[in-house]
């Protein structure tokens, strides 16, 4: 049953503010096709701060700008960290914020990303002053298309708000992935996940200037991820017994590697395992019954709005 609460929203990224993920976010959001939105603050970096952490700017002064303005939606840019983002807009722009989202980031955030992801950074910063607050991400660098996640987020925050506030999800933000559009097994309902360790490792090139000067080049290399069979068994029987209570338990990059949705429930140690048995097993069960009924109402809108039938 959903109620008639109206949310105070902020978006966040580390993509920037001009980034197509974000924009997409809010034009979906901003339309408000299901009217639950009250107001709707976007601060983000006016440049990409991705792999930025959880870092915070204190040393130098942070300056905003605003871009938009039109009564239920202001956009800003800021010159600091998605954290930073995060503060100025719930202690300065929008006080009585209800709910934190941050994304849609380009390139996924699971398992050892979640440590160094600016975007899921912004989510714990919410997190730790109490504010709800949902990352979200999309696993696709070259032109990637927004449209179906940021629809299904709208759809999946209009669900969630009615419970977001029971003491099951006290402790809890909420990591979420989505497999490019293409590779989405479209047929599938959404798997509530658990963390894992990804396989994203840090290399180092040194080299040397024109003066004999060393420097270093960091970067990331994608380690592939291999699954047996026992993983796609497992994951099949996860989706057969959907609806029923049970102790068969997916990691995220399980999920996403093979085409579908990841819901993390979170706690600042990054596992909601550490907190008591039977409170995690309800949420499971609550965001499974959430995420049913979003993939049910995003597919069908979705392909009105591309005129499927």
């Amino acid at each position: 049953m959903l109620n008639n609460r109206k949310l105070n929203l902020i978006f966040t990224n580390d993509d920037g503010v001009n980034s197509d993920g974000i924009i997409s976010l809010y034009k979906v959001f901003s339309e408000d096709s299901d009217d639950f939105v009250n107001k709707l603050v976007v601060i983000a970096p006016n440049e990409e701060r991705s792999v930025s952490g959880h870092s915070i700017t204190y040393k130098i002064p942070v300056k905003i700008k605003n871009l938009y303005s039109d009564g239920k939606l202001d956009i800003y840019e800021a010159t600091g960290s998605p954290a930073d983002c995060v503060i100025i807009g719930s202690k300065y722009l929008l006080p009585d914020v209800d709910l934190v989202v941050s994304g849609i980031n380009r390139g996924p955030n699971l398992g050892y990303d979640l440590s160094i992801s600016g975007t899921v950074s912004a989510a714990i910063e919410a997190f730790v002053n109490n504010i709800k607050s949902i990352s979200v991400s999309l696993f696709q660098y070259n032109d990637p298309d927004y449209s179906y996640s940021s629809l299904f987020i709208y759809k999946f925050v209009k669900y969630y708000k009615d419970v977001m506030d029971d003491n099951l999800f006290d402790k809890v933000f909420l990591n979420i992935n989505f497999p490019a559009f293409e590779k989405l097994k479209k047929d599938s309902f959404p798997i509530i996940t658990i963390h894992d360790f990804y396989r994203h490792k840090a290399e180092l090139e040194p080299r040397l200037d024109p003066k004999e000067n060393r420097y270093f080049w960091i970067y990331w290399k994608l380690h592939p991820a291999n699954f047996d069979d026992s993983v796609i068994n497992k994951i099949q029987n996860y989706l057969e017994n959907y609806d029923k209570d049970n102790n068969i338990f997916i990691t995220d990059i399980e999920a996403v590697f093979n085409g579908y949705i990841s819901i993390s429930p979170l706690i600042f140690d990054f596992n909601l395992f550490n907190t008591k048995k039977n409170n995690y097993i309800e949420v499971f069960k609550i965001l499974k019954e959430i995420a049913k009924k979003t993939y049910q109402e995003t597919f069908e809108q979705y392909n009105i709005m591309k005129g499927v039938k």
